[in-house]
């Protein structure tokens, strides 16, 4: 289903290129132009479970689509650049910027050369944790354990009596499988589930602009999972426990009957047990088969609903408790897989932007006004301290509108952010310029790498206007 409606995507855009409807209505629809979300360049990979594949489009991409604009006489422009031409009300020449986000090692590595090729400009947007080596993406590490282990296990904490948690867990445990069960399950059963798992990848996955995947999933029942697990852990008060209705609980129960749910010492438990574990008395442990790459996909959104929901300031012990508990460090991944000091240096002394991504990478919704002011103003702080340059500009670390709203954005303004970008879907209008901490970008991403085309349609604005009801600026 998810390839199918790709495909049915796809071909709507080369209609629209080769009818030259796109390229026909772009002095209407692609307003003073573009801005493009990335996340990170490597060399092709064939793995068959790669859950963040869609964060990664390959150095070959890159050269086609700058090539591409370049033959369309667009301009490749920084963000500062990219303000100047909004305050501009006349009309200016087509531009896009190409943002990316996390701070990822394969931007200086192989992204870099090929800008520097076509003498382009792009910004980094730099989370500090992961800079800091004191956090890594909390997806990448799920991924990497995922895929190495056979069998993964979540901690869930101790829980406390209550008729609503003996209710839930009782049901719970009642409708649960051995991990073994997982494997056991018919193609097609699984099938509708490897696709949904990407809907809980973060960044790009995260907020995925097809839909496709994001349909497959039951949201009200993924939420109050994680709502349940994390109570469960923190030992939060047992009115915590109750996820709504009895519908929304079949629906809880449903979703998770591959889990097989044990007490710590790798013995399941009954449903008296789930139900029932007084304070130090045991951990909620819930246990994923992951031998093969249909189980993988699903432990990986299943967790991926946890870690969402986490605050920041959760995030590092509970991701640093998840990989020492399978034998990895967070900080060996860190400095695999992000960028460091140094290799953000190397970056700005090429000519790249670096700019903020918050502190943790934690959902600026979930947070207290007072974390989301200590996120956005620590991070800036840390990273002009350590580069000798002011950070002008800022990435929200989640920036769908349930992720990142008026409060947020009111806060970016009022820190001096001379814009920030988040992940709502549009081109850039003259109108903006009222509006320059909730500025939209477009996703770039491997689905598209078979033609240039696909891209170059999505920027002519028209599809995007259509998504948009005919609006140029989406605040909500």
């Amino acid at each position: 289903m998810v390839a199918l409606k790709t495909q049915i995507f796809r071909a709507g855009l080369s209609a629209l290129w080769f009818s030259g409807a796109a390229r026909a209505c772009e002095r209407w629809t692609a307003g003073k132009g573009a801005i493009l979300m990335l996340h990170r360049v490597q060399p092709r990979d064939a793995r068959e479970f790669a859950p963040n594949a869609r964060l990664s489009i390959s150095p070959e991409y890159l050269r086609a689509l700058l090539a591409a604009f370049r033959a369309a006489d667009i301009d490749v422009i920084g963000m500062d650049e990219a303000l100047a031409r909004l305050r501009n009300p006349g009309r200016t020449r087509r531009f896009v910027c190409f943002t990316f986000d996390d701070g990822y090692r394969d931007n200086l590595e192989h992204a870099l050369p090929v800008f520097r090729r076509f003498r382009a400009p792009f910004t980094v947007y730099a989370t500090t944790s992961f800079v800091e080596r004191t956090l890594a993406p909390w997806w990448v590490a799920l991924e990497h354990v995922i895929a190495n282990e056979a069998e993964v296990r979540w901690s869930a904490g101790p829980a406390q009596k209550s008729r609503t948690a003996r209710g839930m867990w009782s049901g719970f445990a009642r409708q649960t499988e051995p991990c073994g069960a997982l494997e056991a399950r018919p193609g097609a059963a699984l099938e509708a589930r490897s696709g949904a798992a990407l809907a809980a990848q973060p960044g790009a996955a995260l907020e995925a602009q097809s839909g496709a995947a994001l349909e497959a999933q039951s949201g009200a029942a993924l939420e109050a999972q994680a709502r349940l697990v994390l109570a469960a852990r923190s030992g939060a008060a047992c009115g915590a426990w109750s996820c709504g209705s009895p519908k929304t609980d079949s629906r809880l129960a449903r979703r998770t009957c591959s889990l097989c749910v044990s007490d710590g010492e790798g013995a399941p438990l009954d449903a008296e047990a789930c139900a029932v574990r007084p304070h130090g008395a045991g951990e909620r442990v819930l246990r994923f088969a992951t031998k093969t790459s249909a189980a993988k996909q699903r432990a990986f959104a299943e967790l991926s609903a946890l870690f969402m929901q986490m605050p920041g300031a959760e995030l590092r012990t509970q991701l640093e408790r998840f990989m020492t508990e399978h034998g990895f460090s967070m900080r060996a991944l860190a400095e695999r897989e992000m960028c460091g000091w140094s290799e953000l240096r190397d970056l700005q002394e090429a000519g790249v932007e670096i700019g903020c991504h918050a502190v943790s990478h934690g959902c600026l919704s979930h947070e207290s006004a007072e974390t989301v002011w200590y996120e956005l103003s620590a991070a800036r702080s840390l990273l002009e301290a350590k580069l000798g340059q002011p950070v002008r500009h800022l990435g929200y670390p989640y920036g769908k509108p349930e992720h990142v709203g008026p409060r947020d954005i009111a806060i970016a303004r009022e820190l001096g952010f001379a814009s920030a970008v988040t992940t709502r879907a549009g081109c850039v209008f003259a109108a903006h310029a009222e509006h320059r901490h909730g500025l939209p970008r477009i996703e770039v991403t491997p689905g598209f790498e078979a033609s240039p085309h696909y891209l170059q349609t999505i920027v002519t604005g028209l599809p995007l206007l259509a998504r948009n009801r005919g609006r140029a600026v989406v605040l909500d």
